[in-house]
């Protein structure tokens, strides 16, 4: 008789949400297809090959086909022993329930996985725009720094430029260059000083001359006039 007639060879299969099993009768050994390869391969590429369902050690290896001895992609051999079966029977349900979890923790550990890869990414991002700010703001602080740095320099400039015409420290307003009004009570008018131009005594005392400056003035006025005398 062909040993495929064999009822204790015949397959009863059951499916579940995402494999199908394919247990032989009496033989101890089942084929479980997964609907996604990757998960298979992710099973069977596990450092153990070797399982509890239901209470029974199982073995697994990827599943080649009889004829070409290829690899099949979707499928996983589980192996748990005749004797065994015959003592306690291991049913597909169970082999379906337990393969059927297996797939849901492999994609949820993924799952997780791409989302902290994410979440990784996205909080590397975050701290990169945060150090891009600091960059920002620290060379603006330079900017601004060496702007000042500038303007001091160039108020320096004046101010040296200045110091050397008693003139501009009067009109820049120096310390120094004011003209204390009792100087300028005591500076003499165009009138008390024969020959004494009334228009340039009005600029001089309007530019805020020093004290110095009047008296040195008035001295050379007073020495051209004797001199013409």
């Amino acid at each position: 008789a062909d040993r495929a007639d064999d009822p204790r060879r015949q397959a009863v299969e059951e499916s579940g949400e995402n494999v199908t099993v394919r247990k032989h009768s009496s033989m101890g050994c089942a084929v479980v297809s997964m609907k996604d390869t990757r998960v298979r391969d992710a099973i069977v590429d596990m450092t153990t090959k070797e399982f509890t369902i239901d209470g029974i050690k199982v073995q697994i290896k990827r599943h080649t086909d009889k004829g070409t001895g290829n690899d099949v992609p979707t499928d996983i051999f589980v192996a748990w022993g005749r004797q065994v079966e015959k003592t306690s029977p291991l049913s597909e349900h169970e082999l379906t329930k337990f393969f059927d979890a297996k797939h849901q923790e492999i994609v949820e550990g993924w799952r997780k996985e791409e989302e902290g890869k994410r979440r990784a990414q996205q909080e590397e991002l975050v701290r990169q725009q945060h150090q891009q700010q600091l960059l920002q703001r620290e060379e603006q602080r330079k900017m601004e720094e060496q702007r000042l740095q500038m303007d001091r320099a160039a108020q320096a400039k004046r101010m040296q430029a200045l110091s050397g015409n008693p003139w501009g420290q009067a009109m820049a307003g120096q310390p120094g260059a004011s003209v204390q009004s009792a100087d300028q009570s005591q500076a003499p008018s165009a009138s008390a000083t024969p020959g004494v131009n009334q228009g340039h005594v009005q600029a001089m005392t309007g530019y805020g001359q020093t004290a110095g400056a009047t008296a040195q003035w008035t001295a050379q006025q007073q020495q051209q006039q004797q001199q013409q005398q």
